[in-house]
């Protein structure tokens, strides 16, 4: 065989252990899930959803190279099925009672530090600032 070729039983299990580590991703998928339900900015959003991206991105590189050596395309597309099954199955039972659970008790928390952060930062700005006398402009021609 070439180097391409595995043969059929090494492939169906390659197959099963990307399916496997496509569903471990879809949990994990769940953490930033619950952060983007709590903070609700778009920049976290893609924060979260770009960090994840890298995360993927490197794992499906590793498990890749440490099982064929080559870049095959039915690894990816098992551990997208898998994500996806995650996510439509068991994250939909999961994500939501978490994300309820951690907004009805750490986001009022979250809410006092924001809010103490603002008093902080509103009073080093405005005792910094040069806003009491106003410079005239000269000007010039």
């Amino acid at each position: 065989m070439t180097p391409m070729q595995l043969g059929t039983a090494a492939e169906l299990e390659i197959l099963r252990d990307a399916a496997a580590v496509g569903c471990l991703l879809g949990a994990v998928y769940g953490v930033p899930a619950v952060i983007r339900r709590l903070c609700g900015k778009t920049a976290v959003w893609f924060f979260c959803d770009f960090a994840y991206s890298l995360f993927y991105g490197a794992v499906f590189f590793i498990f890749t190279l440490s099982q064929t050596d080559y870049y095959r395309f039915f690894v990816i597309a098992a551990m997208l099925f898998g994500t996806v099954l995650w996510h439509f199955s068991v994250g939909k039972l999961l994500t939501r009672p978490v994300c309820l659970f951690f907004i009805k008790s750490v986001k009022p928390l979250f809410v006092k530090i924001n809010n103490l952060l603002r008093k902080i930062f509103l009073k080093t700005v405005n005792s910094h600032t040069n806003s009491d006398s106003p410079k005239k402009m000269l000007k010039t021609t």
